[in-house]
């Protein structure tokens, strides 16, 4: 039978801090066309309990940024752990909360003391979720799989600290192209992050293979932040998709709204 709690019991930080695997879920604002996002999370002393209704984990440098993301937009998330051990009681603790981002300058030593070091220095160590508990509730895991837990994969450090070795703004270059939006094309990480290469450009979106990368570009290059809008790219990958006879009949009419847009935007600029 499962319980739900107010507070996070005491006796449950133990299975929550050794936990090498939990799971992370979050959706967007748009409930239509968005995609809800579920991560999973190696532990390794990532996950820690700051009190009895506070969780944080820490979040290294990947291939997207959805949590980041949705988190922005509307701050709900749920984080999910459970027994698969042979040894281990059956259970599956699920925490529902709204989550804040720190990044690495905004953690307090006490809080990086509690921390795996080794995951600090990763130099792709790029924030710190902190969640706000509203409910803890538990279920049987009665009909989930064992699974024995062998060990912690090293890949994702060792990847990062390759990408420093080969440039020193290997990872920052990873990050503004990877980690800008998600893959609805929403502001995600990276569009908050301080980075000095950044100074007098923006980060624009890319459409490309289904995904929006990062791509700097100068402040004043209207015609190119226009063609580069998360909307514009979006209609523009709509009529790619569409049947050769109906893409005829909306091609012209697209150009012809994107160069009359752009010429308004410059005519008022001008009496700016």
């Amino acid at each position: 039978m499962g319980r739900v709690y107010e507070r996070i019991p005491a006796h449950y930080q133990t299975i929550i801090e050794n936990h090498p695997l939990f799971f992370v879920a979050t959706a967007p604002n748009d409930s239509q066309n968005g995609h809800v996002n579920l991560s999973p999370k190696s532990s390794n002393g990532g996950l820690i309990m700051l009190d009895d209704h506070t969780l944080a984990f820490l979040d290294l440098t990947g291939s997207g940024s959805e949590t980041s993301s949705h988190v922005m937009q509307n701050k709900r998330i749920t984080l999910m752990l459970m027994n698969t051990e042979p040894n281990s009681a059956p259970l599956i603790l699920r925490f529902y909360g709204s989550a804040s981002i720190l990044f690495p300058n905004e953690l307090t030593m006490e809080m990086k003391n509690k921390f795996n070091p080794k995951l600090l220095q990763d130099p792709g160590f790029r924030a710190v979720f902190v969640v706000d508990v509203h409910r803890i509730q538990t279920s049987c895991g009665y009909s989930v799989p064992y699974f024995e837990f062998k060990g912690n994969r090293n890949t994702l450090i060792e990847w990062g600290n390759s990408k420093v070795k080969q440039n020193e703004n290997g990872l920052i270059d990873y990050q503004i192209e990877k980690n800008s939006f998600s893959i609805d094309g929403q502001p995600s990480l990276a569009q908050h992050t301080n980075y000095d290469k950044v100074e007098k450009q923006q980060i624009h979106a890319v459409f490309q293979d289904g995904f929006y990368y990062g791509k700097l570009m100068k402040v004043n290059d209207n015609h190119t932040e226009f063609l580069m809008n998360p909307w514009f790219l979006s209609i523009k990958q709509k009529l790619k998709a569409m049947q050769p006879k109906y893409r005829e009949q909306w091609i012209v009419p697209f150009w012809c709204g994107v160069v009359t847009s752009i010429c308004l935007t410059k005519f008022i600029q001008n009496l700016k």
